[in-house]
């Protein structure tokens, strides 16, 4: 517990579990993990759902990351439905949610989570560049729709042209 300095009450110490969703990630989703990994003292744990591979990946995350958390579905019930169910099996006060494609650069964490500690947003989404092409922003954080949905900032543009904020 911490006690906040304003208020003088205890509340629960921000812990952060990453949750990646794979789907014959091959390379990549041990890659993915490998980033978090480099993450540091912010991030608790891993969860990988894997959605029904067939491309020997889930072996390959267990013989890599024996650490990592592996929940294996018997069928793939597709991106939303599979981080809906690592969702339920968090221990965490928050979730960082990962494609197996998505390779945080060292620090990354730690940033967003300064960021949700100073603004408590429902969500943090930091820029996300594409890669091999690191010039074009894929988003450059994110709005939440009513919907639920999110709306992407700056969506597929030159990242020369849109600074990255502070």
């Amino acid at each position: 517990m911490t006690v906040s300095a304003e208020s003088g009450t205890a509340s629960p110490a921000l812990t952060v579990t990453a949750v990646v969703i794979n789907f014959n990630g091959g390379e990549r989703v041990l890659k993915a993990l490998a980033s978090l990994l480099h993450q540091g003292p912010s991030l608790s744990g891993i969860v990988v759902v894997d959605n029904r591979s067939d491309d020997g990946s889930p072996q390959r995350i267990r013989e890599r990351f024996p650490g990592v958390r592996l929940i294996e579905l018997h069928e793939n019930v597709g991106l939303s439905a599979a981080r809906n169910i690592a969702l339920r099996n968090l221990r965490s006060t928050l979730a960082l949610l990962v494609d197996h494609d998505i390779y945080l650069e060292a620090g990354s964490l730690d940033r967003m989570m300064a960021a949700y500690a100073e603004y408590r947003p429902a969500i943090v989404c930091p820029r996300i560049r594409l890669v091999p092409e690191r010039d074009v922003v894929q988003t450059d954080g994110a709005y939440l729709h009513f919907l639920g949905t999110l709306g992407l900032r700056n969506a597929y543009s030159r990242a020369a042209e849109v600074p990255a904020r502070p």
